[in-house]
């Protein structure tokens, strides 16, 4: 089924975005980098 699939990539595409979001801090810091506005 092609629906299954999808619903897989898109899992693994939330994936990997959540892991780019919870290591960007990180990576900021360790790189210079514009600060966020608070």
């Amino acid at each position: 089924m092609r629906h299954a699939t999808l619903l897989r990539t898109g899992l693994s595409a939330l994936l990997v975005i959540g892991a780019w979001t919870a290591a960007g801090p990180v990576s900021a810091s360790a790189a210079p980098a514009p600060a966020e506005p608070p």
